[in-house]
């Protein structure tokens, strides 16, 4: 079964490969991610994937800068150490 097969028949699409970290497609075309509610992928910043996705006006399209910040934070959190809060603007900043 090929990716685009799995993909046609899914309501969402996760990425948790390293495909597309250096620009390389995925082979999902605009027919598969018609319809679908999300795509995460997983890599820190935008990949084709996610090009793709804004451009089919997929409802929720995520990075996986998200999962990278709440990793962080519950280490700082686990650690005992300064405000979350802090570290989350200074995350962001650097991160746009």
């Amino acid at each position: 079964e090929s990716i685009r097969e799995v993909a046609s028949r899914s309501m969402s699409i996760v990425n948790a490969s390293s495909l597309g970290m250096n620009g390389e497609e995925t082979g999902i075309t605009s027919k598969e991610l018609d319809g679908k509610s999300l795509v995460y992928d997983l890599i820190y910043w935008k990949t084709p994937l996610i090009e793709l996705s804004y451009n089919c006006g997929v409802e929720t399209v995520l990075d996986g800068r998200q999962m990278l910040l709440h990793q962080a934070l519950e280490n700082l959190r686990i650690w005992g150490l300064p405000s979350g809060k802090v570290f989350e603007e200074a995350f962001w900043e650097v991160m746009q």
